[in-house]
């Protein structure tokens, strides 16, 4: 099918259907969709990078993330998602307990109900936004329609331009992503993790490659998104402003320990500054 009749169908959305199209299914598992008790990762030198970190985060939050070079916060990420086992302690993600026993199987099942966005986009860039979108649905059964959108189905395109639409890019559905902008390349990136319908977004650092003004549109958006899908959202930044306007609520790492957790609106950047600068 040409690309152009694909534009077609979520033209035909009025906005509040947008967004129960991308609205991820109820969670049954209750309210709590992940849990770390006493966590610590250490690598070859012995050192822990998280030394006893215990943190709860709810469904329906938005977190941020935060704290000097070195301080465990990717580690912290890789460690929920799986790409990290826990040297001690224990990892509930969505009310089950990662373990080595049930292995790549179990981490498979965990991220196909997450959506994630690193500081770099990595899209194909000879590929056209909308194809880029669609490869959020590789994995999943018969993903490999998804590699390019002129084999993917009619309601997988539908889906990959609803998300594009979410992200104001509609326009850029046939772009290569070469000729994209860097913020539009990673709102593309965003698309392309809201297609999964994720219960969970993660995203590491995704606007510290950008600058300010495009950055700030990137973190725009993934609230927006956020809180009209009411998908949880946890995000690292060593950007303050960041934390405190697109976050309900922020931690803060230092020497692999939690040395902050609040909520955002009893913060100024002031309390925030001793925790990089300290």
């Amino acid at each position: 099918m040409p690309l152009s009749a694909t534009k077609a169908d979520p033209g035909k959305l009025k906005p509040a259907e947008i967004v129960d199209a991308l609205r991820p299914a109820p969670t049954a598992r209750g309210e709590c969709l992940i849990a770390l008790s006493d966590v610590v990762k250490a690598y070859g030198n012995g050192k822990p990078v998280l030394n006893g970190v215990s943190i709860s985060v709810h469904e329906g939050e938005t977190v941020a993330l935060i704290g000097p070079n070195g301080a465990g916060k990717s580690t912290l990420l890789k460690t929920l998602i799986g790409l990290n086992e826990a040297s001690a302690g224990s990892v509930t993600v969505f009310g089950d307990t990662l373990s080595r026993r049930d292995g790549r199987r179990q981490k498979a099942r965990l991220r196909q109900q997450i959506g994630f966005v690193f500081q770099h986009h990595g899209l194909v860039m000879r590929l056209s936004a909308l194809s880029n979108v669609l490869h959020g649905k590789l994995g999943q059964k018969g993903g490999w329609r998804a590699l390019h959108h002129s084999i993917a189905p009619t309601e997988w395109r539908a889906e990959a331009m609803t998300a594009l639409t979410t992200v104001r890019l509609a326009d850029k559905a046939g772009d290569r992503a070469d000729q994209l902008s860097g913020g539009q390349a990673q709102r593309v990136a965003i698309a392309r993790a809201l297609i999964r319908k994720p219960l969970l977004f993660i995203a590491d650092e995704p606007s510290a490659s950008l600058d300010p003004a495009a950055g700030h549109e990137v973190m725009q958006t993934f609230a927006d998104i956020a809180e009209k899908t009411k998908t949880t959202l946890v995000f690292t930044t060593h950007d303050m402003d960041h934390a405190l306007s697109y976050a309900r609520r922020v931690i803060a790492l230092k020497n692999g320990r939690i040395c902050l957790d609040a909520e955002s609106r009893d913060l100024r950047t002031r309390d925030l500054e001793a925790i990089f600068h300290g």
